[in-house]
């Protein structure tokens, strides 16, 4: 009898475990750092690692650390087969798949102009991971997940530098 339940328990336990997907640590979302100069156009890439199957996602709030230093001129998502999908200039964008999905990989690109000297680093990125959990939609902890903020240095121009030659026997008059 005891082994019995043992071999139920166990077999319920399996099930189960087979029924839910796993939201494992580990997951990492990383946004690409640049060191670039003042009127210099560059690109930023939002990448996502470890991420269990998600049914969507939504990432906002970058132009909150802009500042007067970059301003943002495109951006472009770079997940396909979506069902819905929307991206901004501010970096603000979401997506949902039709299911579970592998959304691994790079996500984002944002374009960014650099207007001044300075240094930015995108900390207040807001984040939600949704997967479906048979008919329930469900976030993913978030102490699941690290953000790992990209830096942008924006060094000022180089000076320009001009050479002068001067020849004191060109047109002196002398014999």
């Amino acid at each position: 009898m005891k082994k019995a339940l043992i071999l139920i328990l166990s077999v319920v336990l399996v099930v189960a475990s087979l029924a839910c997907p796993v939201m494992a640590d580990g997951t990492v979302i990383t946004l690409s750092s640049a060191t670039v100069s003042v009127g210099d156009t560059f690109t930023l890439t939002l990448s996502m690692s470890g991420a269990p199957d998600i049914k969507s996602a939504m990432f906002e709030d970058f132009s909150v650390d802009f500042g007067d230093v970059v301003e943002a001129v495109d951006a472009e998502l770079l997940v396909e087969d979506t069902k819905i999908s929307n991206i901004d200039t501010n970096g603000d964008a979401s997506f949902a798949f039709t299911s579970n999905t592998d959304a691994n990989g790079d996500i984002l690109t944002l374009t960014l102009t650099a207007l001044k000297p300075g240094t930015v680093t995108f900390e207040n990125l807001f984040y939600v991971l949704k997967y479906k959990d048979g008919t329930k939609e469900k976030t993913v902890d978030y102490g699941t997940i690290e953000y790992v903020p990209g830096t942008v240095t924006v060094n000022a121009p180089a000076p320009t530098t001009y050479t002068l030659t001067y020849d004191a026997g060109a047109g002196s008059g002398a014999p």
